[in-house]
């Protein structure tokens, strides 16, 4: 089953107290988004992009946009760079599904928003049922030259939850949000030394190799400004009760939902460039019409509709591979090591080109390290 109907189906539960009843605000969020389903080629292609130049990632900022006011991406949890699976333990595994709901606010024309995280894990003996679960702690985006981050987040959360809570917001929940929005939304600053010193310690280690480079760290300083972590507005019902029933334990919840989303705002940010590049992925919505009938007629909940996502493999990239001896599938795996070029008409993927005849023998390509 995938994620988004799990989600739907746990939504339906009245009784969803394990999150505070958040599920089913999340699950209408899920029903009303644009869903896309992605191959695993797509993701080992997204985990190559974040090894991209900070500065050409960066560059791209200003085209990339959500392609329609709410979409929803899900994948396998598997499918994910080594980068990801190397920080999975025990006690959090790496999920069996995956996805986002991306949400853009409103005036921005897609540019800024907010990102949720839910995943599903597989079945344990203390808990043999599927259960969807979603992320307090997600994270708010903006792309534009001048970000706003702090102003659509902390101002328009306090007047939401005025208006679900009453005119005046509890003081611990008020401190609460205070307290975040220093945490989340300090003035990184212009110290490149302490700059680096500070993404060594992060999320940002897959980036080392820029950190000698003054030009890249100026860049990883600026995509800092564009996008923080900041609490989900469907976690802050989820943020607030345990809050309030465990407050011992707060501290150490909080940090494991920060360690939950540690690096997923760029992999979803080089996911969203590949969807807005001309060349880079293809779409085919799933055809569910007989399973859905025939699940009506077993009186089953049907499935959502979504769009299947995959690496696109053009014409020219095609016939290069067949040549070679190589099937489509394999011809995807060797466009996955690919990379953006971003011009002023958009943003294009540059795959890596099958040179040579076959038939007169290859030259296996060698690999250099370069030392500075």
């Amino acid at each position: 089953m995938r994620l988004s109907d799990l989600i739907v189906a746990q939504g339906a539960d009245p009784d969803d107290r394990r999150q505070f009843w958040s599920i089913a605000k999340f699950a209408e969020g899920v029903k009303n988004a644009e869903r896309f389903v992605l191959d695993d080629d797509v993701m080992h292609a997204a985990g190559n992009v974040l090894a991209t130049r900070p500065s050409s990632l960066l560059s791209a900022y200003p085209i990339v946009r959500l392609p329609y006011p709410s979409i929803w991406l899900e994948w396998r949890g598997d499918s994910r760079s080594p980068y990801f699976k190397q920080n999975a333990t025990e006690r959090r595994p790496n999920p069996q599904r995956m996805g986002c709901l991306i949400e853009a606010h409103d005036g921005t024309d897609g540019q800024a928003g907010m990102v949720t995280w839910a995943w599903v894990h597989e079945p344990k003996p203390h808990r043999p049922d599927l259960m969807a679960e979603v992320c307090p702690l997600g994270a708010v985006f903006d792309w534009r030259e001048e970000p706003e981050l702090i102003q659509g987040s902390r101002d328009a959360i306090r007047r939401r939850l005025a208006v679900e809570g009453g005119a005046k917001l509890p003081d611990d929940v008020a401190a609460l949000i205070e307290q975040l929005a220093t945490v989340f939304f300090q003035a990184p600053g212009y110290d490149i030394d302490r700059i680096r010193q500070g993404f060594h310690s992060m999320d940002s280690l897959r980036r080392e190799r820029f950190m000698q480079n003054d030009r890249e760290v100026e860049a990883i300083k600026q995509i800092c400004t564009h996008s923080s972590p900041w609490v989900s507005r469907y976690g802050w019902m989820i943020m607030i009760g345990l809050m309030r029933r465990e407050p011992a334990s707060f501290t150490e919840y909080f940090k494991g939902w920060f360690n939950d989303i540690m690096g997923e705002g760029s992999l979803v940010e080089a996911l969203l460039m590949m969807i807005n590049s001309r060349n880079a992925v293809e779409r085919e919505p799933a055809d569910l019409t007989k399973l859905n009938k025939a699940r009506t007629k077993a009186g089953k909940t049907t499935f959502l509709p979504y769009t299947r996502t995959r690496l696109r493999i053009t014409r020219v990239l095609s016939n290069a591979a067949k040549a070679h001896g190589m099937s489509r599938e394999a011809a995807r795996q060797h466009k996955v090591m690919g990379h953006f070029k971003v011009r002023a008409t958009g943003v294009f993927w540059w795959s890596p080109f099958l040179r040579g005849d076959p038939k007169r023998g290859t030259v296996e390509r060698k690999e250099y390290e370069v030392v500075r």
